[in-house]
C-alpha cells in the first residue's frame, strides 16, 4: 500500500489565540506588516491601527498611518501579509520581539471572510476531487527529495500550516536544476512555456552533452526570440503550443521522444 499523501491536520492553538485577539481585542494596537491584496478585506472588518512598511514613501495608506518596523509599539499585534517570502518577513518582525502571525494561519482561524490565498484558490476542493490523481503523481516521483517536497507542498496548500515550508528556501536562480536531479549525459529536456529560451540555455550549462531539447511556447514572438538565443546549439526543436485550451481539464499528455516516454501532468 502506498504512503498516504495528505497528513492529518493538527490545530495550532497559538495561531488560534492570536487570530481571536486580532479580531476581538480592542485594547492593543493592531498593525498589518506589508501592503498587498489581502489588506482591503481586513480593513473592511477590523479597525487596525496602521501599516508597517520600511520602504513606503508616504505616511498614509488606505487611510491608515504607515510606520517603520522599529517604531512599532511593543504591545502591538502584527499580522504579516506576505504571501511570498513569509518566513523571512516573520523572522524580521520577531527580531523586534513583537507578537505576530502569518496571513495563511489568520485566513484559516480568524473566521472572517478574507481574500483567498493567491495562486491557491480552490485547492482543497481540487485535492478532494482528485486525490487519486495527486497520489498517482506522488508515486511517479523517483527520488526521496522530490517525494518529500511534493508532499510538503500539497500539505501546506491544503492546511495553510507553515511548518511544511520550514525546509524550503527562496532560490529562484536554482529552482530548475538542483543537485538532486543528477543530470547525466544524453538527457532530453522539455521546456514547456519556454519563453525566450533562458531556461533551456541554463539546462545546457548543466548538461552540455544533452540528447535533445524540445521547447513549447504559446507566443510566436517569444519562440522566435528563443530560436535566436539558442541558434548556436544543435538538436533543439521548437513548437508553438496553445495551452489555453477550451476543455476544463487536461489530465495527461504523453510525449514520445527518441524512444523515451515522458509523462507530464497538468491539473486544471
Amino acid at each position: 500500500m502506498s504512503e498516504k499523501l495528505l497528513q492529518k491536520i493538527k490545530e495550532n492553538d497559538v495561531a488560534k489565540k492570536f487570530s481571536i485577539n486580532f479580531v476581538q481585542d480592542f485594547s492593543r494596537p493592531k498593525y498589518l506588516f506589508g501592503r498587498n491584496i489581502y489588506a482591503n478585506k481586513i480593513l473592511e472588518q477590523i479597525n487596525i491601527t496602521g501599516f508597517i512598511d520600511d520602504f513606503y514613501q508616504d505616511d498614509i495608506y488606505l487611510n491608515k498611518k504607515v510606520i517603520r518596523l522599529e517604531d512599532t509599539p511593543k504591545d502591538a499585534l502584527v499580522l504579516v501579509l506576505s504571501g511570498g517570502n513569509t518566513k523571512s518577513a516573520l523572522k524580521r518582525v520577531k527580531e523586534y520581539n513583537l507578537e505576530c502571525l502569518d496571513y495563511f494561519s489568520f485566513y484559516k482561524y480568524s473566521g472572517l471572510i478574507l481574500t483567498e490565498i493567491s495562486m491557491n484558490e480552490g485547492f482543497q476542493e481540487e485535492f478532494d476531487m482528485n486525490q487519486e490523481k495527486f497520489q498517482w503523481i506522488y508515486s511517479l516521483l523517483a527520488d526521496d527529495t522530490s517525494k518529500v517536497q511534493f508532499s510538503n507542498l500539497v500539505n501546506f496548500r491544503y492546511s495553510y500550516d507553515l511548518k511544511y515550508l520550514e525546509n524550503f528556501q527562496n532560490l529562484e536562480n536554482k529552482q530548475y536544476f538542483e543537485d538532486f536531479l543528477n543530470l547525466q549525459e544524453g538527457e532530453t529536456f522539455l521546456d514547456v512555456g519556454g519563453f525566450d529560451g533562458f531556461t533551456s540555455e541554463e539546462f545546457i550549462k548543466h548538461c552540455p552533452n544533452y540528447n535533445a531539447i524540445h521547447i513549447f511556447e504559446p507566443e510566436l514572438k517569444n519562440l522566435e526570440n528563443a530560436k535566436n538565443r539558442l541558434s548556436k546549439y544543435s538538436n533543439i526543436f521548437f513548437m508553438i503550443l496553445d495551452y489555453r485550451i477550451k476543455k476544463k481539464y487536461l489530465n495527461l499528455i504523453l510525449v514520445v521522444l527518441h524512444l523515451k516516454l515522458v509523462k507530464m501532468v497538468i491539473l486544471k
